[in-house]
């Protein structure tokens, strides 16, 4: 009979107190944390209600420590995909720094050809303004010569009409003197005409030069033409570049940025849900001193009333049951403490991690891929880098690799790797870490990931 009343007691005892503190929980304003924190951790004499109160104030702070644990695991998957967003444009500005320099290269040779032809046209010009003077200077001579021809051939036809024999009389003692002299002036009038032919031979070939290199200097200029008309283009992607870097770079120290606001988020949060767990832990305490505050205190037993008439005395419980019946009355349960909410299919055993070149644990899918590989296959895979760069860095290590799913395998997804297991038609079942920010294995499509929509880039055959 005793231990029945005694099971009873702790039944409707647990009842009281678990409905006292759903009660309380819904009905108490938590808002105002410093009264709360001062009721519950600065005094060892907490009434049954003050301790209902503060267990559901630790409910409440258990509650607020797992949101914000969602929180700094969904800011986690963030600086993930930042981290990778960086690499990728950092990865842009590298091309782009590649392709100015090769711009560079290009515009500086045709700077160099560009003078070298400017160079030569100008050159040319010399050349020919100096033929232009030889030509001018050539014409004047050969006038000088056509003039003085002409005035002899007047005198001599003035001098031939007047008498043939003027000439001998006055100019000749004799007839061969006057040959003589006739034969001078033909020699005279044939050098000046041989004279004249070979000026006007070197003002041909002076034309004819002044037109190839008249020729030569259009085609020069039209090399010029090509030549400014190529150096504008690549200025032009230049400065095309130049933006898109900028632009690149800007993107970059933007997301650099973020992760360092990412970054103060999760200590402010890892603070507080510290200085949460440490209120908890102080709370507790407080509530365990009051319990044995109480537990200490002896309880008055009643005065009897005096009565005429005989009173049937009922035996009382023995003392040790009767302290243990009304301990019960009194105690409140502690909480259990707070638990994570354990995974689908359980975290695997983990070997050894020394060899890991990964960070983070099952919150990293690269540390949970590595480590899966490591301890279901027993191969350590080099280190890889950023998950999407999976599939060409193991290419490049030696490792086969494909678009087909096969088991095992590990699957490279945009920002995510897993290990393949199994393979069914277009699903393929993978185990992975940092699903939601820990292990998990599933069903997938070999294509993409379901929720997030992440492409599969290929397998990496082991």
């Amino acid at each position: 009979m005793m231990i029945r009343k005694g099971l009873v007691g702790i039944l409707v005892g647990s009842l009281c107190i678990t409905g006292s503190i759903l009660t309380l929980y819904a009905e108490e304003d938590f808002s105002n944390t410093s009264y709360w924190n001062n009721l519950c951790t600065n005094s060892s004499s907490l009434s049954k209600e003050e301790q209902a109160s503060c267990q559901a104030y630790i409910a409440h702070m258990k509650e607020t420590n797992s949101s914000l644990q969602q929180e700094l695991d969904s800011i986690d998957a963030k600086k993930e995909e930042i981290s990778g967003n960086i690499n990728v444009y950092a990865s842009q500005v590298n091309t782009y720094n590649t392709q100015i320099a090769s711009l560079n290269e290009m515009i500086d040779d045709l700077n160099i050809q560009i003078i070298a032809t400017e160079k030569r046209v100008a050159e040319m010009e010399a050349t020919i303004k100096a033929n232009q003077q030889l030509i001018v200077q050539k014409e004047h001579d050969i006038e000088e010569i056509r003039k003085r021809l002409e005035n002899r051939m007047v005198q001599q036809q003035e001098t031939m009409r007047l008498n043939q024999f003027i000439d001998v009389l006055m100019g000749a003692k004799s007839f061969s003197d006057f040959l003589r002299i006739i034969n001078g002036i033909e020699d005279i009038t044939a050098s000046d005409h041989a004279l004249q032919d070979e000026l006007n031979k070197n003002i041909q070939e002076l034309e004819e030069m002044n037109e190839a290199l008249k020729k030569e200097e259009e085609e020069l200029l039209e090399v010029q033409r090509h030549l400014d008309g190529g150096k504008a283009t690549l200025a032009s992607q230049q400065t095309q570049l130049l933006a898109s870097r900028y632009e690149a770079e800007l993107i970059v120290n933007t997301y650099n940025q973020q992760l360092k606001d990412q970054d103060s988020e999760l200590k402010l949060g890892k603070d507080a849900i510290e200085a949460n767990q440490s209120t908890i832990a102080n709370i507790n305490q407080s509530i365990e001193d009051s319990i044995e505050t109480m537990n200490a205190t002896p309880t008055p037993e009643p005065t009897p009333t005096p009565s005429s008439e005989p009173t049937e005395v009922t035996p009382s419980a023995a003392p040790e049951e009767k302290q243990e019946e009304e301990a019960i009355a009194v105690v409140t349960p502690t909480p259990e403490p707070e638990v994570e909410e354990a995974d689908p299919y359980g975290t695997p055993k983990t070997g050894d991690t020394s060899g890991n070149p990964y960070y983070g644990g099952w919150s990293n899918c690269t540390w949970g891929c590595w480590q899966l590989v490591h301890d279901t296959l027993g191969i350590s895979l080099p280190g890889w880098g950023w998950s999407t760069n999976w599939i060409n860095d193991a290419a490049a290590s030696g490792y086969p690799t494909g678009s087909e799913p096969r088991a095992p395998s590990i699957a490279v997804y945009e920002n995510h790797v897993a290990l393949v297991t199994q393979v069914n038609g277009e699903q393929c079942y993978i185990r992975e870490g940092n699903y939601l920010g820990h292990y998990m294995e599933r069903w997938v499509s070999i294509y993409e990931l379901p929720w997030t929509g992440q492409k599969c880039l290929g397998y990496i055959y082991l």
